[in-house]
């Protein structure tokens, strides 16, 4: 009798327990990107174009949440400096990305990330006519390792790569068509709840 009352009283903590296992866990983290990395940004004026090439370091702060099956979804916000190789003023492109991590494994888990972003290139507005920074839409795409060595600790080893596509500006003769793209190592640390 009291096996079959103890019993009962057991299982819906059983239930409850095993489906917050199976629904996943939020996280929060810091990230540097930029190491060993590199770009180009090209501007294209009718036939004509022209290179400049950068190196970059990439600070953000990352939300995310990670499925029972390890996938991620993270929303970073971050901030883009960019230190051209010629003698130019450095810029920062600040803004945030939604990527899609596809991952397997268990306590070392290997990744394949996709995701789009939004960025705004700080202080372009002097350049154009119409007075307004320029805004582009980017596409990410990475791979590396995530090394989960707690159950709530996780730090991301990857090579990731960004094509920033700028909207079209005018100088108030010619018209613009701007492009960044760079990639090179970055590094993740986040806090699983």
């Amino acid at each position: 009798m009291i096996p079959k009352i103890f019993a009962k009283s057991l299982l819906p903590l059983m239930v409850a327990s095993s489906s917050s296992v199976m629904a996943g866990q939020f996280y929060i983290g810091a990230g540097m990107a930029g190491l060993a990395g590199s770009g180009e940004e090209e501007y294209t004026q009718g036939s004509s174009s022209r290179t400049y090439d950068y190196s970059y370091s990439n600070a953000s702060i990352r939300l995310g949440y990670q499925w029972s099956y390890a996938n991620r979804l993270e929303l970073s916000i971050g901030s883009i400096d960019v230190e051209y190789d010629e003698n130019y003023e450095d810029e920062t492109y600040s803004g945030f990305d939604v990527d899609y991590y596809f991952v397997w494994g268990e306590s070392i888990k290997p990744y394949l990330m996709v995701g789009l972003g939004s960025y705004t290139f700080e202080d372009s507005a002097q350049y154009f006519s119409d007075n307004d920074d320029l805004s582009g839409l980017a596409f990410n795409f990475g791979g590396g390792v995530i090394w989960q060595f707690h159950e709530h600790l996780d730090v991301e080893l990857g090579y990731k790569f960004k094509s920033i596509s700028w909207q079209d500006a005018t100088d108030g003769y010619n018209t613009y068509e701007t492009q960044s793209t760079h990639s090179g190592i970055d590094a993740a640390v986040h806090v699983l709840f």
